[in-house]
């Protein structure tokens, strides 16, 4: 299951299984966003060792942080309710918001907002071709989700979060 994770629903689906019908898709997408949505408020997900303190690491160097996700509206809110990401991020975008286009499209429409030099860490193939595409320094997170060369064409690998204070 972890292989999909990263993955827009309809990305997942085309290449998962691209000959189920739509109702099917559908039907099983609910199963799965039932099961989120349980663990969510049963308290299950937990934030990576060190991720408050390099976020405010980063907050205190001036950093503007940007969550985006391929995820759908109401798991980016839920996680952003439970782990109180407003005081870390300044904006926060799902691909729901942006019909699933790919992220690297999404990152082509907000970017122009962001004059600074922009950086992108991840830990999919997802997120290092949304990097390449934008001209993005790419940081790829291995204590993610990655399978084996996922992250091969990353600038800098890293093995934790804190690991971004060595770079930025």
């Amino acid at each position: 299951i972890s292989y999909w994770l990263g993955y827009n629903p309809q990305e997942m689906w085309k290449n998962f299984k691209p000959e189920l019908s739509l109702k099917l898709r559908q039907y099983c997408s609910n199963i799965i966003s039932k099961e989120v949505k349980l663990q969510i408020e049963q308290g299950i997900p937990v934030l990576y060792e060190g991720a408050v303190e390099t976020l405010v690491y980063l907050n205190s160097k001036g950093y503007h942080l940007i969550f985006i996700s391929n995820c759908n509206y109401y798991y980016m809110e839920s996680h952003r309710k439970l782990f109180h990401l407003d005081g870390y991020f300044e904006k926060f975008i799902c691909s729901e918001e942006y019909n699933f286009i790919p992220k690297h499209e999404i990152i082509k429409i907000i970017k122009n907002q962001y004059p600074e030099k922009m950086v992108i860490a991840g830990d999919r193939k997802q997120d290092m071709e949304a990097g390449r595409k934008n001209n993005f320094y790419t940081i790829g997170c291995t204590y993610g989700y990655a399978l084996d060369g996922e992250l091969d064409e990353a600038d800098v690998l890293i093995n934790e979060i804190s690991d971004l204070i060595l770079f930025l």
